[in-house]
């Protein structure tokens, strides 16, 4: 199948890191049993599945919509592509007002209309953004796009595929701190530590619940736990010294990644790090 290109665009995506980190992640196994609680565009999934590194997988997202969007991907393809291509391929701001409203106003109600809302948006608003208020409503801009569903059926069909053969569940839920089986891969993408400027960091306030150092010192603690019971975490964050004093004491490896975000679609490199949990034997 060669390289799969993640079906929706993801602030903070690891689509260019996704080689590097699978190699460190899963080293030399293949067929694991692997799990992502953060999964937003799934590049490191896809990056994995593709390269047989995955038996069975456990894929989770705090947004629901998201989580939606992937299994009427895998449920229903052909229907979910048709109630795409029956909204505007070229929105002016008034009916992308109007279709972000009804996104917001079907949130809880209608998981069908709101995964195709979903799609539809991430091409549609400025930069492919997704950020909520603190009322939980998406409040991204209008991005001024064309963009027609068959544009991206090649990629609907891989992801169907990879997701038919590989996912055992889509979990819509936030992090929770359970107990995955001896052996399991675990990947963690949650929001990146701040740093000390404003535009990159960004990433730690997408939705309307924010993720903060607490949030980041229980990853962290949780990770520990899992793999002495016998599981590899891998956790990615940002360079700084907050992030590397929360992961002390996990194997730490250095990343570059480059993101566009902001006014401009200007582009910002920004140092990261991959922190590996395993226990020695």
């Amino acid at each position: 199948m060669g390289v799969v290109k993640p079906v929706f665009k993801w602030a903070g995506g690891k689509r260019k890191s996704a080689s590097k980190i699978v190699k460190v992640l899963f080293g030399g196994r293949f067929g694991a049993n692997y799990i992502e609680p953060f999964l937003g565009g799934g590049a490191v999934f896809f990056e994995a599945a593709v390269n047989g590194r995955i038996g069975s997988a456990h894929l989770g997202d705090s947004n629901p919509a998201l989580i939606a969007a992937y299994e009427a991907i895998r449920d229903d393809l052909a229907t979910y592509v048709d109630c795409l291509r029956a909204l505007p391929a070229a929105p002016n701001v008034n009916e992308y007002l109007a279709l972000r409203q009804s996104y917001n106003d079907y949130r809880g109600a209608n998981k069908w209309r709101r995964a195709v809302l979903f799609a539809w948006l991430n091409k549609h608003a400025f930069n492919g953004l997704y950020r909520e208020n603190k009322a939980g409503d998406y409040n991204v801009p209008w991005g001024a796009r064309r963009w027609d569903p068959l544009m991206s059926a090649g990629e609907y069909r891989q992801a169907r595929e990879l997701f038919g053969r590989y996912v055992a569940a889509f979990h819509a839920e936030s992090f929770d701190e359970r107990n995955w089986p001896y052996g399991s891969i675990i990947y963690c993408d949650p929001p990146y530590a701040p740093s000390d400027t404003r535009q990159s960091s960004m990433f730690a306030s997408y939705q309307a619940k924010r993720w903060g150092q607490a949030e980041r010192e229980g990853l962290a603690a949780w990770a520990r736990k899992q793999s002495e019971r016998g599981c590899r975490v891998g956790i990615s964050d940002r360079w700084v010294e907050s992030a590397l004093s929360t992961y002390r004491g996990a194997e730490i490896h250095p990343l570059e990644a480059t993101h566009v975000i902001g006014r401009g679609n200007a582009k910002h490199k920004v140092g990261e790090l991959l922190a590996i949990y395993e226990e020695k034997t």
